[in-house]
């Protein structure tokens, strides 16, 4: 099989790359990959949990780095951790070294992760409650936690009991997670190649979906919904040569948003690896958290800067 092709830049274009990979963008908004169709940022709300969809070799790994990538500087300043989730023994998430806090990639360590996590989740409304707020604000005592779950569907499916008993502690877990995380900042993403119930059930925690390239128009109502479909969302005509291509449903504007993803070089991912070569660990937040002033305004789930 032939190597990806990955763009021979110069040094000039490698620094405007670079530029953009790097953009910060909105503080609030420190989740996004760059769009080489309109030019521009794609921002992810915090909080509202991401569902990644796309058949094998669609893009879903390139995307997860760019989105890495661009969250490593909110990383290294200690307003973000990052955990993963990969049980296809940590191929796809193990290359980005410490920049995750910590990695599981059997099912004991991730029940052990997510139990972990939930501590986290129940000091977080311990300092709401004291406070008497509704939402965590973040900073380095209470940074944003994302937690990305690389092909999800080997959570599910189990033959035998014990298996199938881990499986639905990783459920439970998870569900807690989604859906009380929000006002605590922490923020989940679903990967899968498959959207169907059977393999993602809990794909409707996540109201920010994304369709890399589908099999068919079932599936991408299944996702995004009739009403993307009939707004132009289009995944299962993507090509098997257009990697990295996909569409967003913004539900409010009713506008289904195509988008392709930069491609990340390997390079751009081992320089990441090397800066972070020590994962920190599962932390507990301290003691002394803050809060906003007032619960979270309602954000779009996706926008484009």
């Amino acid at each position: 099989m032939a190597a990806p092709w990955i763009p021979v830049l110069d040094d000039h274009a490698m620094n405007g790359w670079l530029q953009r990979l790097l953009h910060r963008g909105d503080p609030e908004s420190p989740l996004c990959f760059y769009d080489t169709i309109s030019h521009d940022w794609i921002r992810l709300t915090p909080g509202q949990h991401i569902a990644l969809i796309g058949v094998s070799g669609s893009g879903k790994s390139n995307l997860i780095a760019d989105l890495l990538v661009n969250l490593s500087p909110h990383i290294d300043d200690g307003t973000a951790l990052v955990y993963g989730i990969d049980l296809k023994g940590g191929i796809e998430l193990d290359r980005f070294g410490g920049c995750l806090a910590d990695l599981a990639t059997t099912l004991d360590e991730t029940v052990t992760l997510l139990e972990r996590l939930n501590q986290q989740l129940d000091q977080r409304m311990r300092i709401l409650r004291a406070a008497h707020k509704t939402s965590i604000r973040v900073s380095r005592d209470t940074p944003m936690i994302l937690v990305v779950v690389d092909e999800a569907a080997e959570l599910t499916g189990g033959i035998d009991k014990q298996t199938k008993q881990q499986q639905e502690r990783i459920r439970v877990l998870l569900d807690r997670l989604l859906r009380l995380g929000r006002a605590c900042k922490f923020t989940i993403q679903l990967a899968s190649q498959d959207p169907r119930k059977e393999s993602m059930p809990l794909r409707d925690r996540c109201p920010t979906r994304i369709a890399l390239r589908l099999n068919s128009i079932e599936e991408t109502k299944m996702l995004l919904g009739d009403s993307a479909v009939q707004a132009g969302a289009a995944p299962w005509l993507i090509g098997p040569r257009q990697p990295g291509t996909g569409y967003i449903y913004d539900a409010e504007r009713n506008r289904a948003i195509r988008f392709h993803g930069q491609q990340v070089p390997d390079d751009v991912i081992k320089n990441l690896r090397d800066t972070h070569p020590t994962r920190i660990g599962t932390t507990h937040d301290g003691q002394c958290g803050t809060t906003d002033d007032t619960d979270d305004k309602d954000k779009n789930a996706t926008s484009t800067a």
